[in-house]
């Protein structure tokens, strides 16, 4: 079973451990505790003994090639999980760049449906993923042109989704998962996900199997002039809660994040300090920083253009966040009333949600629970 409290975090409430935010809200609800207090911790044995205000002397690209050499040497089998996303593309390159192998690159998208869609550049579009998918092809194309020894492998899950047994999955899985409500078709994608990566990697459960994710962008708070960094629970991915569902305990393969890990703790730290030499140069920057929230102020290209040498202006991305994909679902599925469902199923986490005080940032994406501030510097 995945060990979140070693690797990926782990919330405290009530003096005890939990590896969900949905185990906390039920035993919240159950104690009638109105206002919960959450903890939610990251390695804290190690970033804590940091002093987060010396910029580390390494540079980005120097930090992005450590970290994908660790990799490389703790495991016998690397996997990445490429979505062309400015996260996966970055981590791409640290192995690219460097030389570095990886035994497969692997995407999930619909390629079936996006050949008989024509490629629409707006980022609002509904059909965006598609979008995202039609543009990457020169970049499959590329790379398998680079790295010869490596598989890509594309996984289509658009009849797999016709398999699943909704009531059954919003049941089981989706409600015992979620704390929000509008992921519906992100959740069922990772879910497919997880599964066919567990099937495809069966065969290797006598090696050491990685599979690498981009997670995650630094996140940071400004207060009076004064940056604050810190990791927060959304940052580990969908892909392991996937893994707390029972039927995914014990899966083949570790899910690695690439950029937060203790093994390799100075990539935010650096990160941050280039964002805050940044703020410093650019009023306009700065100015735009303070007056986002966290979770929004990442998303903007001029950030990661900053902590991301190789990010690239000419890979699509959809602009609909959480949910891009309800739009496809729908299109493909009409007779299921995916929203209507989800709406009406929903109202217990919407309830339950109501009547607590998580006392922690809201964002668009739902409820994230952060970790302890750790002082960078000044502005």
């Amino acid at each position: 079973m995945i060990n979140y409290r070693n690797d990926y975090g782990y919330y405290l409430y009530r003096g005890q451990i939990f590896d969900t935010k949905r185990k906390i809200i039920d035993e919240a609800i159950y104690h009638n505790d109105t206002s919960p207090d959450i903890k939610f911790y990251f390695h804290d044995n190690v970033f804590e003994k940091i002093d987060w205000t010396h910029e580390p002397e390494f540079s980005l690209d120097e930090l992005y090639k450590i970290r994908a050499q660790q990799l490389r040497e703790e495991f016998d089998y690397l996997v990445l999980m490429y979505s062309g996303g400015v996260d996966s593309h970055q981590t791409l390159n640290a192995f690219m760049k460097n030389n570095i192998h990886l035994d497969e690159i692997r995407s999930i998208f619909q390629p079936s449906l996006a050949e008989k869609h024509s490629f629409n550049s707006d980022p609002y579009d509904p059909f965006g993923l598609l979008n995202e998918y039609i543009s990457l092809i020169p970049w499959y194309k590329k790379i398998e042109s680079q790295t010869k020894s490596t598989k890509i492998i594309i996984y289509d899950f658009t009849k797999d989704l016709e398999t699943i047994q909704f009531d059954s999955f919003l049941t089981d899985y989706y409600f015992n998962h979620a704390t929000h409500t509008s992921m519906m078709y992100s959740q069922m994608k990772i879910f497919l996900e997880t599964k066919k990566l567990i099937q495809d990697l069966q065969p290797l459960a006598n090696k050491k199997v990685a599979v690498i994710y981009g997670c995650d962008k630094p996140i940071f708070t400004i207060k009076n002039n004064m940056m604050f960094g810190f990791f927060a629970d959304t940052g580990r991915g969908g892909y392991v809660d996937c893994l707390n569902y029972k039927e995914f305990h014990s899966p083949p393969y570790k899910p690695k994040m690439f950029f937060w890990t203790p093994d390799c703790p100075l990539i935010p730290i650096k990160q941050l300090h280039i964002i805050k030499k940044a703020m410093i140069k650019s009023e306009k920057f700065k100015t735009m920083a303070c007056n986002m929230a966290p979770f929004k102020i990442r998303e903007q290209k001029v950030f990661k253009k900053i902590i991301y040498p190789d990010y690239n202006d000419n890979i699509y991305q959809s602009a609909l966040r959480p949910n891009p994909g309800e739009k496809i679902y729908t299109t493909l599925f009409p007779e299921k009333k995916l929203m209507e469902i989800i709406k009406e199923k929903n109202k217990v986490i919407e309830e339950s949600q109501s009547i607590l005080n998580l006392n922690n940032m809201k964002s668009k994406y739902g409820i994230s629970v952060r970790t302890k501030n750790y002082f960078v510097g000044e502005i």
